[in-house]
């Protein structure tokens, strides 16, 4: 047996082709979404793919988790906004490139919790939602141990492994595969199977929080993508406090410079209000924001979106904000936000 043969077999190149191109971002699919959006020139077309190629993957990792955990999860968070409601209202959404879930079943530790996530790694397997390329397996979740120590302890950090064409490390790093032999194997069969030799490999951080009860809805509505999404969700309008909560709550006069970018991803996120039950936040708020008084909260966004028109333009340039900044100013954004949490508080 050759050298090469022997290599290839150590490091088993048979491959889920079925799998493994239902693992990839479709071309058509970021096309499409492109459509949906509005956005007609070639050149934005192109610059936008990575984004939306990383977007497509988190709105995966959602639909994977509506089916295997069911009824166990809620969905929760920026993507959900960004990537399901806000569309549906014709509203450009910001990239996001997280996913947020909730723990709906009780769970006396994070020990706990952990342990059953990770069991339901080889759900993913048995229903073709995860591949095992040269000996290990991609589209499976791992427990960040690095990130969880910095992390409240009802909070569990993951990581997902997801296959792309524009950004991440190439995968024979990713999967520590030094001899070329191989390598040169695994390009054979990605190029078959995806039309890209060189596959990259990043990962999508998923965070589980549990043991917080949280007013639910039921969503069933289509993402940017066109995928039908059927999943419990946090109630929207709670999501709208949840965003302004610490805003308000650790608010200081001299920590302003600092939380720029925080205002800024606030003043987008509250478009989704326009669209909301105003009385129903108005209630959450009061009950959530116990010691501040809401004449005290507009003042106190004032302060902080007056900041962020006068020295945050540079946040507002990063690639995250392309498709909102093809129809508002910054100026725009923070007026709109303002005016909104002033109908909200006075409604």
């Amino acid at each position: 047996m050759t050298s090469y043969n022997r290599k290839l077999r150590d490091y088993d190149l048979e491959i889920d082709e079925e799998a493994l191109a239902k693992l990839i971002a479709p071309v058509d699919d970021l096309e499409r979404a492109l459509d949906r959006l509005g956005v007609w020139d070639e050149r934005s077309r192109r610059e936008l793919l990575p984004q939306l190629e990383r977007a497509w993957h988190v709105m995966r990792v959602a639909r994977v988790t509506e089916k295997v955990f069911g009824e166990n999860v809620r969905l929760a968070g920026g993507s959900v906004v960004n990537y399901i409601i806000l569309p549906s209202h014709n509203e450009m959404p910001r990239f996001t490139y997280d996913l947020d879930l909730g723990w709906r079943k009780p769970a006396r530790s994070k020990s706990e919790v952990l342990e059953e996530v990770m069991s339901a790694n080889s759900r993913f397997m048995e229903i073709g939602e995860a591949v095992k390329i040269a000996n290990r397996n991609l589209y499976i979740l791992k427990h960040d141990v690095g990130r969880d120590r910095a992390l409240l302890p009802f909070v569990i950090p993951l990581r997902y492994p997801v296959l792309m064409r524009y950004t991440g490390r190439p995968f024979h790093e990713y999967l520590e595969i030094r001899e070329y032999e191989v390598i040169r194997g695994l390009r054979r069969v990605f190029k078959n199977v995806t039309g890209y030799a060189n596959i990259l490999v990043d990962e999508v951080l998923v965070e589980i929080s549990f043991g917080l009860e949280y007013p639910e809805t039921l969503l069933d509505s289509h993402d940017v993508f066109g995928y039908r999404h059927n999943a419990i969700i946090t109630e929207p309008e709670f999501h709208v406090i949840l965003k302004l909560k610490p805003v308000v709550e650790r608010w200081r006069e001299e920590d302003i410079l600092k939380y720029l970018h925080e205002y800024l991803k606030l003043a987008l996120d509250l478009r989704i209000a326009r669209y909301l039950d105003k009385r129903k936040m108005k209630g959450y708020l009061e009950r959530e924001l116990r010691g501040v008084n809401l004449g005290e909260v507009t003042w106190r966004l004032e302060r902080s979106f007056r900041a962020l028109k006068e020295m945050g333009s540079n946040y507002y340039r990063g690639a995250s904000y392309t498709l909102i900044r093809a129809r508002k100013s910054l100026d725009e954004v923070i007026e709109d936000a303002l005016a909104v949490v002033k109908d909200m508080i006075g409604g």
